[in-house]
């Protein structure tokens, strides 16, 4: 969570807000107090606007402070409190707070839209998805989802399942399957032929394996899908295969088995 550089009476603001770290209020009392600070590096394209936000890796970017109030509530109740003279935030999380996530963010919620050649790497995206989840970003997240379905003609169709997996979206997902048969799990350009053990580990789109083979999927982006997506797109592949039946209607179907398994387990044991 993100925390602010300013104090103030916290019993106005919402759930989330309230439970976000500001500086300060976690101090670790063995700290040495003359520890050098973090360097923190102004960001060359967004140096314009009267609040900041200063990502995990300590990259500060400035923006006007409406877009922050229309695109999250979350972000709302933290302007909203902030001083005339601190108006900053400090994310913390470095898996999905870093910099390069921060930078499409504002670039979503300013423009609307994001460069579509961003979906080739995928971790940011999925990175960016869940950020929007995290802070209540609605309009934000149908966007993002609207760009999602936009790239799915441009041969970006596995990309998408993989976001679309990482935010819980079945339908999504199950759009993917039904696109042009030109993409594969892995772009020609984040191919590592290096050692043997790249080449079995990844998609090489020289020998390339029919898209959506569950067998091929690379574990970088594989670590981003949940246990019931992977198990149904495992089992809608093989039915697709030996049955010829929609993948994506499969797909849909066993995640739905997945997930009624999971309801039934929970209830057995409480």
């Amino acid at each position: 969570m993100p925390s602010s550089a300013y104090t103030h009476d916290e019993s106005n603001l919402g759930a989330k807000a309230r439970g976000i770290k500001r500086q300060g209020t976690d101090a670790d009392p063995d700290a040495d107090p003359d520890a050098d600070a973090p360097v923190i590096t102004d960001s060359a394209v967004w140096s314009k606007g009267d609040f900041a936000l200063v990502s995990a890796d300590n990259v500060r970017f400035r923006i006007d402070h409406h877009y922050l109030l229309s695109a999250s509530s979350v972000f709302r109740d933290l302007a909203s409190a902030a001083t005339s003279d601190s108006r900053e935030i400090h994310f913390t999380d470095w898996t999905m707070e870093r910099s390069s996530t921060i930078g499409h963010f504002l670039e979503l919620i300013t423009d609307g839209t994001i460069h579509k050649r961003c979906l080739a790497d995928v971790e940011p995206m999925v990175y960016l998805g869940k950020l929007l989840d995290k802070y209540d970003c609605l309009a934000a997240m149908k966007l993002f989802k609207l760009f999602l379905l936009s790239q799915l003609q441009d041969d970006l169709a596995a990309e998408c399942l993989v976001v679309a997996a990482a935010l819980d979206d079945m339908d999504l997902c199950a759009k993917c399957f039904d696109t042009p048969p030109g993409s594969q799990w892995v772009s020609e350009d984040l191919v590592d032929e290096a050692s043997e053990f790249d080449f079995y580990c990844s998609d090489n789109p020289a020998y390339a394996y029919p898209r959506f083979h569950p067998q091929t999927l690379p574990w970088i982006w594989a670590r981003h899908i949940p246990s019931d997506y992977l198990w149904a797109l495992n089992r809608a592949w093989i039915a697709s295969q030996n049955e010829d039946k929609d993948m994506g209607d499969m797909f849909k179907q066993f995640l739905r088995v997945a997930r009624r398994e999971s309801v039934a387990r929970f209830k057995s044991i409480c």
